[in-house]
């Protein structure tokens, strides 16, 4: 049986979120974006850590 990802509606809503994680000695970040049909759901999400850019001037 074929799983199929995206519904036929046209209308998908995208959502950004950070979250922060605190450890001992040092903070990650998460930026999380999921996608959503207003009329099935959740269709799916992808995440990344959050690299920091050092810029020396």
């Amino acid at each position: 049986m074929y799983k199929q990802i995206w519904c036929e509606h046209v209308e998908k809503i995208a959502k950004y979120i950070t979250v922060e994680y605190h450890f001992e000695s040092e903070t990650k970040k998460l930026r999380i974006q999921s996608w959503l049909c207003p009329e099935c759901g959740v269709h799916g999400a992808n995440s990344e850590i959050i690299v920091p850019i050092t810029i020396n001037r």
